[in-house]
């Protein structure tokens, strides 16, 4: 029956699995690509954007040559969170994206935490003053590598990377944004405030969506790449 399957799509530390599901939640196939990480110097954890998107494509390859794609009505994205990079204006990656595990930005977080307060952190973040939320590494990229906001067009976690892979929308879902450590949890929008004090603007962020809304439709390249069928929703 055509439309009868969902996808769910997990980009984590190691691995991208693709599961596709029935009406009742049934799990009717699965394929899974690993993905490798590096640690290039003590602390520092990293990924290459191609790596995620490569074990995105490679996961949906496998899974559409075991069922129809026109049975897929929709797919999301699940994710490791805490995982971000930086991309140019032809949306080029600019260097590895930088992950959850990393620990390279004490003394930003540290300083973070003396100029608001814990307190007005959780306040508006609703994260704490540490080195896991990408926060605390925008602070370090600003510092140590200041070149790099400024040849920044877009900065988006694993969610909003994968979601501009399938659709070409830089478009990301606020429950995946949120461990950013960026967002006004009170508005659901990007916080000026914390903006402002670590180097990204606005404008190099994806547009938030809330959980379960579209976010895009799969488009004919992707759809080649995946064997996805053209304009199948990301939601």
């Amino acid at each position: 029956m055509p439309g009868d399957l969902v996808i769910g799509i997990d980009s984590s530390t190691t691995a991208t699995k693709a599961i596709a599901w029935d009406a009742r939640g049934r799990a009717v196939a699965e394929t899974r690509a690993n993905q490798p990480m590096s640690n290039p110097k003590p602390g520092w954890f990293e990924q290459d954007v191609d790596d995620w998107t490569g074990a995105l494509t490679k996961a949906l390859k496998q899974l559409t040559r075991k069922i129809d794609a026109k049975r897929i009505a929709a797919l999301a994205i699940s994710n490791q969170r805490e995982s971000f990079a930086q991309f140019d204006a032809r949306d080029k990656a600019l260097r590895p994206g930088t992950l959850w595990l990393d620990e390279r930005a004490p003394v930003q977080a540290a300083a973070l935490a003396a100029k608001f307060g814990p307190e007005r952190l959780r306040e508006i973040s609703g994260k704490p003053a540490d080195i896991t939320p990408c926060i605390s590494r925008c602070a370090w990229f600003a510092e140590h590598m200041p070149g790099l906001w400024k040849k920044t067009a877009m900065t988006a976690e694993v969610h909003g990377v994968l979601v501009h892979f399938l659709t070409g929308n830089w478009h990301t879902s606020t429950a995946s944004a949120d461990p950013m450590g960026l967002i006004d949890m009170a508005r659901y929008d990007w916080s000026d405030e914390l903006l402002q004090a670590v180097g990204p603007t606005r404008a190099q962020l994806p547009k938030l969506f809330r959980p379960g809304e579209p976010v895009g439709e799969v488009t004919a390249e992707a759809a080649k790449l995946t064997g996805l069928k053209p304009g199948t929703p990301v939601i």
